[in-house]
């Protein structure tokens, strides 16, 4: 079987000319995961740069790393999480949440976007739990990517 898909890849070109097809492979072994998937879109050296800032450089906002690279957050995040561009040798978050330290003054600020200890508190929980993207966990929460980030990065509601 696997003989037959490569004559017929090879036959439309459909590996070397992405308008003729989409195998991601010459055939007979499935598509290549992570930066040999001849789609990724980061190769070992960029995604050893992504690593370390995400892991070393927590002054970075996700969407800036995502800007350089020219990836949407949402990937980064999933980087992040161990979703995306999986290393076994890694672990999961890269960036770690802050562990709550209550309200502080965030709450009690006239333009808080959380206006209950509750609220924050599930907020820590779904950061904590990282089963969400920050993405993912502002729409739960109607509030902005950046109101997340923040919080994650612990500048805010501390």
């Amino acid at each position: 079987m696997a003989d037959k898909e490569r004559y017929w890849i090879k036959y439309y070109d459909t590996f070397n000319n992405k308008e003729k097809g989409y195998n991601l492979t010459a055939g007979g072994d499935g598509a290549a995961l992570g930066v040999y998937n001849s789609s990724a879109k980061l190769n070992k050296k960029t995604l050893s740069e992504v690593y370390d800032l995400l892991i070393n450089h927590t002054e970075l906002y996700i969407y800036e790393i995502a800007s350089k690279y020219n990836m949407s957050p949402e990937a980064i995040s999933e980087i992040n999480l161990g979703k995306r561009y999986y290393n076994e040798f890694l672990n999961y978050p890269l960036r770690k949440p802050p562990k709550p330290k209550g309200a502080g003054s965030g709450i009690n600020n006239y333009s808080a976007k959380f206006t209950s200890n509750q609220s924050l508190k599930e907020v820590y929980v779904d950061l904590e739990e990282n089963i969400l993207s920050l993405e993912e966990i502002a729409k739960k929460y109607n509030v902005s990517y950046t109101t997340i980030s923040k919080i994650n990065r612990g500048i805010t509601y501390i």
